[in-house]
């Protein structure tokens, strides 16, 4: 069987499944952007460009870079680690 005769037959083919498809009623969904997942910081008061300068500063080490962004905005100590807090989010940003 020649090249071209395999392209028809699978061009043929996944007509087919479509037909197949649409006769039966199946809806196909396509997935959406997800609005969870951007390119904005998690705070407002921070920008990625910041995040990243502290990151590299403290050599890859999400945890202190966190630390640092929140020891120069909220105060040494005025802020918590707890779920869902800045500190988490912040950490998975940077």
């Amino acid at each position: 069987m020649s090249a071209g005769a395999r392209a028809v037959v699978a061009g043929g083919t996944v007509a087919g499944i479509g037909a197949i498809i649409s006769g039966l009623g199946i809806t196909v969904l396509f997935s959406k952007h997800n609005p969870g997942m951007s390119n904005k910081p998690p705070v407002s008061w921070t920008n990625i460009d910041e995040g990243i300068e502290v990151y590299n500063k403290f050599g890859g080490n999400s945890y202190k870079s966190a630390e640092h962004l929140l020891n120069k905005f909220r105060g040494k100590g005025n802020w918590d680690k707890g779920a869902g807090s800045e500190f988490n989010a912040l950490k998975k940003m940077v």
